[in-house]
C-alpha cells in the first residue's frame, strides 16, 4: 500500500527534484576527446554530425544482416564496410584522430592526404 503524502511533502519533493535537475546541467562527455566535443557544429567532423552518422549507420546494419542471410551478392562486404566505418567513427570520438579516408553519413566525401615534412638523416 502506498503512503499518502501531504501537500507540503509533495511540494518539498517537487522542489528537491527541480533542484537536482537544475544542478545536473549540460553533459560533459568526459569519455570523448575534448578537442572533438569542442568543435563547432558547422565543422565537417563535428561531434553532433559524427554521432548522427553513427546512428544512421547502425540503423542500416539489420537490413544488411538480412541481405547476408539471403546470400545477396556483395552483402557480406557491405555489412563489414559499414561495421568498420562505425568502429572508425567511434574511435575518432574517443581519440580525436580520424582514421578513415572518407567521411560523411555514407562515406561520400574524401578526406585527402596531408603532406608533412619529415627530416631526412643522410649519412655524410
Amino acid at each position: 500500500m502506498r503512503r499518502k503524502l501531504t501537500k507540503q511533502q509533495k511540494q518539498a519533493a517537487a522542489d528537491r527534484l527541480a533542484a537536482a535537475r537544475a544542478k545536473k546541467g549540460e553533459p560533459k562527455y568526459s569519455q570523448y576527446d575534448q578537442s572533438v566535443v569542442n568543435l563547432p557544429d558547422d565543422h565537417k567532423l563535428s561531434f553532433k554530425k559524427v554521432r548522427s552518422w553513427i546512428k544512421s549507420n547502425k540503423e542500416k546494419l539489420p537490413t544488411l544482416r538480412k541481405n547476408m542471410t539471403r546470400k545477396e551478392k556483395g552483402s557480406i562486404a557491405e555489412y563489414h564496410k559499414v561495421q568498420g566505418y562505425i568502429t572508425s567513427m567511434e574511435s575518432y570520438l574517443r581519440n580525436g584522430i580520424w582514421l578513415d579516408l572518407f567521411y560523411g553519413e555514407d562515406q561520400q566525401y574524401s578526406t585527402g592526404w596531408v603532406k608533412r615534412w619529415v627530416p631526412r638523416y643522410d649519412a655524410d
